[in-house]
């Protein structure tokens, strides 16, 4: 069975709606945050850590 030309344009058509689909502003609006640094990435880290695992300096 040979494929229809119109069966691939509607599948291509289909799969690049698809991967363009992630683009675009956030939900509700508004410009999308800022990636954050290294360091602050570090910081919000070592919080996490300090609250629940309850480290302490020792």
């Amino acid at each position: 069975m040979k494929p229809k030309p119109l069966m691939i344009v509607a599948l291509l058509w289909v799969l690049s709606f698809c991967a363009f689909s992630q683009y675009g502003p956030p939900p509700g609006g508004g410009t999308p945050p800022k990636p954050k640094t290294a360091e602050e990435r570090i910081e919000e880290e070592v919080k996490w850590m300090k609250k629940k695992l309850k480290l302490t300096e020792e």
